[in-house]
């Protein structure tokens, strides 16, 4: 199934169900302390190999790169 495929069944059933059809929530063994211990792993990891200062834009191409490079 494609993601476009996905998408329409899941806003079919938002509209038939009139409700997301799935409980959101988040896991209670996670907190706060933890999100910001991940956070700061990934600026550290991203400090190290110089991707700090990556605009939108170059984040974007590095994406459409991988994209494209996929084998």
């Amino acid at each position: 199934m494609n993601a476009s495929t996905a998408f329409n069944i899941f806003a079919r059933a938002v509209v038939r169900e009139r409700k997301i059809p799935f409980e959101i929530c988040a896991s209670t063994s996670v907190s706060l302390e933890d999100g910001r211990s991940a956070f700061n792993a990934l600026r550290h990891s991203a400090e190290q190999n110089n991707l700090q200062d990556l605009s939108l834009n170059d984040i974007n191409t590095e994406i459409q790169f991988a994209r494209n490079n996929k084998a």
